[in-house]
């Protein structure tokens, strides 16, 4: 077994254990009764996140046992070269950094929302601007797009959560 169908096989496998961590969280919201003061209710939202975790997982090891069947280029590379190693090496060492960049960017986000520093959509649309500049390639960044969208996502957000449902958020 080559080291690019061993990662495939890891790939897949962990999309099924995703797969069955949301099934097995659907089993155990199944006895959660709905509160009549809770807006969503509360097995909700915790129920509408494991479909998306299952319907998500689902179709990317279906994505990845397609381009296998195909021989995808992914699958067709062969061995690597030492050039390769280092681009690959430059490049998990840029997603470590993305990864700590969009973690710490969150907590400032979950903080600002607590501590209500900042307005729910000036914050979610400063998070979603980050967000995409940090994990968007400089030659593919469109910053016309990018902040348009993100300020439209923040004023939805707003819209919907703080003026439609109410939902109290901390410290407001």
């Amino acid at each position: 077994m080559t080291a690019q169908t061993k990662r495939l096989v890891g790939e897949i496998a962990f999309c099924g254990f995703l797969a069955a961590t949301g099934f097995v969280a659907l089993h155990g919201l199944q006895d959660l009764s709905r509160s009549p003061f809770d807006y969503l209710g509360s097995a909700d939202v915790p129920r509408l996140l494991a479909w998306l975790v299952i319907c998500l997982s689902t179709l990317i090891a279906i994505k990845l046992i397609i381009a296998h069947i195909r021989g995808g280029p992914a699958i067709r590379s062969g061995s690597a070269t030492d050039g390769q190693d280092t681009d690959d090496a430059r490049q998990s060492a840029r997603r470590i950094w993305q990864v700590i960049l969009i973690c710490t960017a969150s907590l400032a986000y979950v903080v600002s929302i607590i501590w209500a520093s900042l307005p729910y959509s000036v914050s979610t649309a400063a998070l979603l601007i980050f967000g995409m500049v940090v994990l968007t390639p400089r030659k593919h960044r469109r910053f016309e797009i990018i902040v348009p969208l993100s300020l439209l996502m923040g004023a939805a957000g707003e819209f919907v959560f703080v003026h439609l449902l109410v939902l109290p958020f901390p410290g407001w």
